[in-house]
C-alpha cells in the first residue's frame, strides 16, 4: 500500500484575536506564530486572552469539493490545529473521567488512568 495525503479545501476565513503583551508589534506577531505553531495560540490565559475565534464564509460555500492526492513516502508533521484538537478532547475525557471517579468514591488506584489522561490533555 502506498501513503497519500488528501486534501481539500472549504471557501471561509478563520478569523482569530489574541491578546499578546509584547514590547513592540513585532515581537507579539512573533509570539503568536510561535504560540500557533504550537498549537497554544487558543489557551485562552489571563496572561493571553482568546478575544475572537470564528470563521466566515467567504464565497460560493456550495461548491463542490475538489479532493488532492499528494503520495508521500512518510507521513508529515502533524499540524497545530490537530494537535490542539488532541488537546481538547484529552481535556475533556479527563474532566468526565476525574468526576466519574470522584462521584463513586474515589478509589486511589484508578488514579493513574486520571494522571495519564491529565498528561495526554497537557502535550
Amino acid at each position: 500500500m502506498s501513503k497519500f495525503v488528501v486534501s481539500y479545501e472549504l471557501p471561509y476565513v478563520h478569523h482569530v484575536r489574541v491578546g499578546i503583551e509584547a514590547e513592540d508589534a513585532e515581537r507579539a506577531r512573533a509570539a503568536a506564530e510561535d504560540l500557533f505553531n504550537s498549537a497554544d495560540l487558543w489557551n485562552d490565559t489571563p496572561d493571553m486572552p482568546l478575544l475572537m475565534d470564528e470563521y466566515e464564509e467567504d464565497g460560493d460555500a456550495g461548491t463542490v469539493l475538489e479532493f488532492e492526492a499528494v503520495h508521500v513516502e512518510e507521513w508529515p508533521d502533524i499540524d497545530g490545529s490537530v494537535k490542539e484538537i488532541h488537546r481538547h478532547g484529552s481535556a475533556d475525557a479527563f474532566v468526565a473521567a476525574f468526576l466519574e471517579w470522584e462521584h463513586n468514591g474515589a478509589p486511589v488506584d484508578e488514579l493513574d488512568s486520571l494522571v495519564a489522561l491529565a498528561k495526554l490533555a497537557k502535550r
